[in-house]
């Protein structure tokens, strides 16, 4: 976490504007992550909530240490790169391939989840 100037508070992104020096910040909601769920595939899910001020992501770049679980066997597979979008293993247990393949993002503004 990093300390945002002029205040007490803190966040994983910290940004001071050049033009007019406003500094915008956002932060991951730690306990708001959620996982991806395979019966839901082909659908949009929720994974993370983010609190941004002064920022609006637009793109996500997955880079690496992703972890996923065999859907026949459990078997886990750690340190996922998906910096390329797709990842590709093989199950030993289940005998085939495993894939995470056509990845992609969005952005959607959603209440604060303390705030009712």
């Amino acid at each position: 976490m990093l300390e945002v100037p002029g205040s007490r508070g803190e966040a994983n992104l910290v940004e001071k504007c050049k033009l007019c020096g406003r500094v915008n910040t956002l932060t991951i909601l730690g306990d708001n992550f959620k996982s991806y769920n395979i019966e839901e595939n082909e659908k949009w899910q929720k994974i993370a909530i983010f609190d941004c001020r002064g920022i609006e992501p637009f793109d996500f770049d997955p880079r690496d240490e992703w972890i996923a679980t065999s859907v026949e066997t459990g078997n886990p597979f750690r340190d996922i790169d998906l910096s390329e979008k797709e990842w590709v293993d093989f199950d030993d247990k289940a005998m085939e391939a495993v894939e995470i393949s056509e990845f992609s993002a969005q952005f959607t503004t959603v209440r604060d989840p303390k705030k009712k």
